[in-house]
């Protein structure tokens, strides 16, 4: 239903998209909450929007599909369930603005959606952390972009960390939940139910976005080179920001005309990675899809020997009966490499020589320095 200014009314032919829109969430959330009674829209006379249960409210002149997406997502978060308090209302209007881009990704794929969440990337106009302060008795603090911008990303993030399957099926649990259901919810109670489906813990990932209102970014490198007869690729990130935040980084990785995409958890200040592979890369991209909401810049990659030592994840990892550590050199150097238990006492001694600049490895078989299986 709507109910339309009649000078207007050409205008509001762009709410003919309102059917498709409520099948395509109906598709991804659950059925319409209020499929029993309606939906619509109502003019009134200065600009913005706002959500009513089944009647939403639209200014003038206000009819973009991403506000018409973010009043009808507000149907399911804010209407079907609603936030406990306005401490977490970004589980409202977060989630609305993400279904913004869920919208664009409908109609255009996964470029679309990158592309919109980029401008949704604002930090200029935030303040404060995602999980607002409950003591304010400012109302407009209570709705800062922050909780819009920022909020769409934590659902962005999540659902990059849990994987579609897992962060959909989720989802249309949460709200169909009778705990939930035509009720309320807070962030604790989401971040639990989630954490279901994940099937472990997601304080790591949730503390952090929800608290934090610092700026991550990395600087990384790449390179990829040829030494006796073996190819290698490293890639060395340091993280900016301290304490450093974990999070799974995608990285494209291009052999000519073929391109191949890992995943590397990134987790302390710096770290590299080394792996052999069966051509040289020609390019590597850093999260290519724009999956994390950060600032990232390459410095000096390129097919020549890492400029800098690096110590690689031993694999396979868990092994049996041995495992390979591969690490390198920029100069010739003396190395030792040396392997510790959990209490800190000296396990093995592997390597302690002097060696060349390039790729090295050393074989553990799983064995103290006397011979005994550890």
């Amino acid at each position: 239903d709507y109910y339309i200014v009649p000078d207007q009314f050409e205008e509001a032919q762009s709410f003919a998209v309102v059917p498709d829109m409520i099948t395509a969430f109906a598709g991804v959330f659950g059925e319409y909450p209020f499929i029993g009674e309606k939906y619509g829209h109502v003019h009134f006379p200065w600009g913005g929007g706002m959500e009513h249960q089944t009647m939403t409210s639209l200014g003038h002149g206000i009819y973009g599909d991403w506000i018409v997406a973010h009043e009808l997502a507000h149907q399911w978060f804010g209407d079907q369930v609603t936030c406990a308090d306005w401490t977490h209302i970004w589980l409202n209007e977060g989630w609305a603005s993400y279904t913004e881009a869920l919208w664009f990704e409908h109609l255009g794929g996964q470029q679309d959606l990158t592309d919109y969440m980029q401008t949704m990337d604002t930090p200029i106009y935030w303040s404060g952390p995602v999980l607002r302060d409950p003591d304010s008795n400012d109302p407009w603090y209570y709705f800062n972009r922050v909780v819009y911008d920022k909020g769409a990303w934590v659902v962005h993030m999540l659902r990059h960390v849990m994987g579609d399957q897992d962060f959909f099926d989720a989802t249309r649990a949460y709200l169909a939940d009778p705990q939930f259901n035509y009720g309320n919810a807070d962030t604790e109670e989401f971040e639990a139910f989630f954490e279901g489906f994940y099937g472990g813990q997601l304080d790591w990932f949730f503390d952090p976005w929800l608290t934090r209102t610092d700026r991550l970014a990395y600087e990384w490198q790449w390179n990829s080179w040829e030494e006796d007869g073996r190819n290698y690729l490293s890639i060395y990130v340091s993280q900016l920001t301290n304490p450093p935040y974990m999070m799974p980084v995608d990285f494209r990785i291009s052999y000519g005309a073929v391109d191949a995409d890992t995943t590397l958890w990134i987790d302390e200040l710096e770290e590299s990675f080394v792996i052999e592979t069966t051509e040289l890369a020609t390019d590597v991209l850093f999260d290519p899809d724009g999956w994390i909401l950060c600032d990232h810049s390459n410095v000096t990659s390129g097919t020549d020997l890492p400029s800098m030592p690096f110590l690689s994840q031993n694999w396979p990892n868990p092994f049996n009966p041995s495992t390979t550590i591969q690490f390198g050199l920029d100069t010739p150097d003396i190395v030792r490499l040396r392997i510790y238990d959990a209490r800190g006492a000296l396990v093995m001694t592997l390597v302690d020589e002097r060696l060349g600049e390039g790729a090295h490895e050393a074989v553990w078989n799983g064995n103290d320095s006397a011979g005994r299986p550890v």
